[in-house]
């Protein structure tokens, strides 16, 4: 059988479970997984380490959503950035499919995507930084950062690091190279760069 075969057989076999009132019996599942095995063999052997091309006939192929449903990999979305998942899963228009687990199933999915229409998470959607910043915190964040150079720049912390390579150094019986002057001058150049607390990110639609 060719990959349009499966395609055609997964159909049935859904139409069948909706007539029955019922997908998940044990027949259903196993078919549809052999179903999802085949298209992706002869994909992957037509291709032979080609491009796979996009197949309209293989846009029947039915598999499972997370909701317990069987639909048509052309309506379905793959999350292949599985944490976009749950703060996707209430968007209208956006229905995840299931794969078996597996070694190989994020091959199978990209197989299916190129082939049978199934859409992938990251080619819909992008992650962008997202900021909400009040003055306060702006200001918070300036005094923060000021409390932290002022730490790292003192004596004492250039004190307690040189003592920490000294003690290394020794211990692996290597010769001191860093006198303590040097690690304060050192510590002395460096500088943070303020973030406002309020910092998170969302995910918005690919133009």
């Amino acid at each position: 059988p060719k990959a349009t075969d499966f395609a055609h057989a997964s159909e049935r076999v859904a139409a069948k479970a909706h007539e029955l009132g019922r997908t998940n019996w044990e027949w259903v599942v196993a078919v549809l997984e052999a179903c999802v095995r085949g298209v992706y063999e002869d994909l992957t052997g037509v291709a032979k380490g080609g491009e796979i091309a996009l197949c309209k006939e293989l846009m029947g192929l039915h598999l499972f959503a997370t909701d317990g449903s069987i639909s048509r990999a052309s309506s379905l979305v793959w999350a292949d950035e599985p944490r976009w998942q749950k703060r996707c899963e209430k968007v209208a228009g956006l229905c995840f499919c299931v794969l078996k687990d597996g070694p190989d199933q994020r091959d199978v999915a990209l197989a299916l995507v190129r082939g049978a229409g199934l859409g992938q998470l990251t080619a819909m959607v992008e992650e962008r930084r997202v900021i909400d910043v009040l003055q306060d915190d702006e200001d918070d964040a300036k005094a923060f950062k000021a409390k932290v150079e002022q730490t790292v720049q003192s004596f004492e912390f250039a004190r307690g690091l040189h003592a920490v390579i000294a003690h290394t150094h020794e211990s692996s019986g290597k010769a001191q190279r860093h006198s303590l002057a040097h690690v304060t001058q050192e510590m002395r150049k460096i500088t943070f760069k303020a973030t406002k607390q309020k910092l998170r990110s969302g995910l918005f639609w690919k133009g």
